[in-house]
């Protein structure tokens, strides 16, 4: 389940592709080919944790984001920026 490998004769000095539709379809199957492939990783390394992953996700996802005109006592001056 390792990424597939370079061909010889690819520096990483080529010139970048042409974004056209069937360019974007390639990149685009192999992101997700990429992402299935993590997936099972992560699923054959604990499922219970990986549901829980999903779970967490879903829910953050569900949850909308704080109302900026509510003060919620946090002094954003004093925070690093």
């Amino acid at each position: 389940m390792s990424p597939p490998r370079r061909s010889a004769g690819k520096s990483g000095n080529e010139p970048p592709v042409k974004l056209t539709v069937t360019t974007l379809k390639k990149a685009l199957r192999d992101s997700v080919a990429y992402i299935r492939r993590a997936f099972a990783l992560v699923w054959r390394a604990s499922k219970p944790l990986t549901l829980a992953l999903a779970l967490v996700t879903l829910l953050v996802a569900a949850v909308p984001p704080p109302d900026p005109s509510i003060d919620w006592g946090l002094d954003t001056q004093a925070l690093p920026a």
